[in-house]
């Protein structure tokens, strides 16, 4: 059973079809997905795109497979997700050739070349989240949206669309300015992160799969609990690097690692590493910690809502 839910808790009707299109004066048949429990909107652009944000509709997971099956899912998110798709792919371009920019300038010149980078990441990922958070729901990293659809905070369609975006739209966009921009010096490796010889490859796994996971766990608490999703993700993001930079050169972001290697040739160098942690193994991770967490009770909708009014 579907219910119609407006924000002041008032219930509008009761008994509806399982899927229902929502009709405003100003957008013709929108939809608006929430589930029971946990299958929550992250952010706006997953609302009406008219702005008509006060009308909800609560659907169990049951009823999201049959929308699969009706076509329902398609109509409603072929209009909502274009502008997130374009801005993921912005978004995902800015923060990408950004840090791997500074890491092919300065990755050579110790503390201080990993502090610039480490503060480059840190104010990249701030400002991109503060600025499309509203439209693209502040991922802009291919392993994010997989965590967000395995804790059913975004639906597989739309982050199927969101995951191209990230990885053929936003970091081959990033590798095409860097060549631009870097061509002219030889053997440059256009920033792309590499195992350190020193501590070897299984370290930088472990370093990479842990680091992922807690970026990612980071991004869902600071969503449910607080409001500073762009300040928490950002110094997250930026501590990140100045641990683990020395030794897998941070990557965290398939899509950050993806636009320099393409364009350096440097596949070989433990192409496997990254793209086994950033994408199945630190989502794996977080998302087994983050239903964990519901199972046991550590997660409460009433204290998720008090957490983003304080």
């Amino acid at each position: 059973m579907s219910r119609i839910v407006r924000t002041n808790g008032h219930i509008a009707s009761a008994g509806e079809p399982d899927i229902k299109l929502v009709q405003t004066s100003a957008c013709q048949q929108e939809c608006f997905v929430r589930s029971h429990k946990y299958l929550r909107p992250c952010y706006s652009h997953e609302r009406l795109t008219c702005g008509h944000d006060d009308i909800q509709q609560t659907l169990t997971i049951s009823m999201i497979l049959r929308g699969y099956h009706t076509g329902y899912w398609f109509r409603c998110y072929h209009r909502i997700s274009l502008c997130g798709i374009m801005a993921n792919i912005i978004g995902t371009a800015i923060l990408a050739f950004g840090i791997s920019f500074v890491a092919a300038m300065f990755g050579n010149a110790g503390p201080v070349g990993v502090l610039l980078i480490a503060l480059t990441a840190t104010f990249l990922l701030s400002a991109l989240i503060d600025t499309f958070k509203h439209v693209a729901g502040a991922s802009f990293n291919p392993g994010l949206t997989i965590f967000n659809v395995a804790i059913l905070r975004v639906d597989p369609l739309s982050g199927f669309f969101h995951l191209l975006a990230q990885i053929l739209g936003g970091s081959l966009i990033a590798g095409c300015f860097l060549l631009c921009f870097l061509y002219q010096f030889e053997d440059s490796d256009f920033g792309t992160p590499l195992v350190s010889d020193d501590f070897g490859w299984w370290r930088a796994l472990i370093a990479e799969s842990i680091a992922g996971a807690f970026l990612f766990i980071c991004h869902e608490y600071s969503v449910t609990h607080s409001q500073n999703v762009a300040q928490a993700m950002g110094f997250c993001l930026g501590a990140i690097h100045l641990v683990i930079l020395p030794i897998s050169g941070s990557s965290v972001n398939f899509a950050r690692y993806l636009a320099p290697v393409a364009f350096s040739g440097s596949w070989h160098h433990f192409f496997w590493i990254y793209f086994l942690s950033n994408l199945v193994i630190s989502p794996i991770i977080a998302a087994a910690f983050v239903w964990a967490a519901k199972l046991i009770g550590w997660y409460d909708e009433d204290e998720e809502e008090e957490g983003k009014q304080h």
